[in-house]
């Protein structure tokens, strides 16, 4: 697993559909365990902590939980956006 300078661990990272980077990293947060989102832009710069999610394990369950979800559906050959008519319209 990558770690940051401070020793952080980096849980992963993702190149988005635009180029830009998203990053799961271990907070410092004293409070107990949270993860930082952080995203780069297309030149390499962080858009800072201000806007990064700062997620407790709850919370980023929550999310994971939605994302499982979003993926089932995507991947349903009944969904909508995966129907014949859509596809051929849309690509």
């Amino acid at each position: 697993m990558e770690k940051t300078e401070r020793g952080f661990s980096i849980y992963g990272k993702v190149i988005d559909s635009r180029g830009c980077e998203v990053s799961v990293q271990e907070s410092s947060a004293a409070g107990g365990p949270y993860i930082y989102l952080f995203t780069k832009d297309l030149k390499g710069v962080y858009r800072g902590q201000e806007p990064s999610p700062h997620l407790s394990v709850e919370q980023a369950t929550a999310l994971r939980d939605a994302l499982d979800l979003f993926i089932q559906e995507s991947r349903d050959p009944g969904y909508w956006r995966n129907k014949r008519g859509y596809k051929e319209k849309y690509g």
